[in-house]
């Protein structure tokens, strides 16, 4: 009787990538609860965001480096800059971003407005090679992405085709925006 070979179901590839093996595991609780965004410092820090505390910095090693004070509750996003510094979208209901340097010291707050210049919150941020950063207006179906110099002045916005939900640069610059009709548009700057 022949043995049979389990098959790959289709909708999965057996890996041929580098295998990760686990090298560490931080507890977030009681510092942060329900983490739902992430970004590593160049030193190798971590930075979660949450719905229910500031932003909290881990060390490597999982200690907590600092809170973010004053930082908003209910975020979902976080970037890192290549100066250090942290940019975070508002909380629920704010239209603004704000940027704190690397010690978690607010340096400024940007008012955030869709392609009306009509008040709109962000629903992710990311910040490319050069240090703009790009933030996505989704909320209450705004269509809107809108390129800031590192300081958060506005360099352009642009409209989307439907309501950009979150963002990513890659390392040679092109901007990966998610959509909330499922589709994923990748863009090469022009600014």
């Amino acid at each position: 009787m022949a043995q049979s070979v389990p098959s790959t179901p289709p909708h999965t590839q057996p890996s041929t990538g580098k295998k990760w093996k686990e090298c560490g595991q931080i507890k977030t609780t009681p510092h942060v609860e329900e983490p739902s965004g992430i970004t590593t410092h160049p030193n190798g820090d971590i930075a979660l965001t949450s719905d229910w505390s500031p932003v909290t910095v881990f060390s490597r090693n999982g200690d907590v480096k600092h809170v973010i004070q004053g930082s908003p509750s209910s975020i979902l996003d976080i970037a890192i800059s290549p100066s250090n510094k942290y940019i975070i979208p508002s909380e629920h209901g704010i239209n603004e971003f704000y940027i704190y340097d690397s010690q978690g010291v607010l340096v400024s707050t940007t008012p955030t407005h869709n392609i009306d210049n009509k008040p709109s919150r962000p629903t992710s941020v990311a910040v490319d090679s050069t240090g703009r950063i790009i933030v996505a207006l989704g909320w209450d179906g705004h269509k809107t992405v809108s390129i800031h110099q590192p300081d958060g002045t506005l360099i352009s916005k642009y409209e989307t085709t439907s309501s950009p939900y979150n963002l990513t640069c890659t390392p040679d610059d092109k901007l990966i925006i998610s959509f909330d009709d499922n589709t994923l548009q990748i863009l090469s700057s022009s600014v």
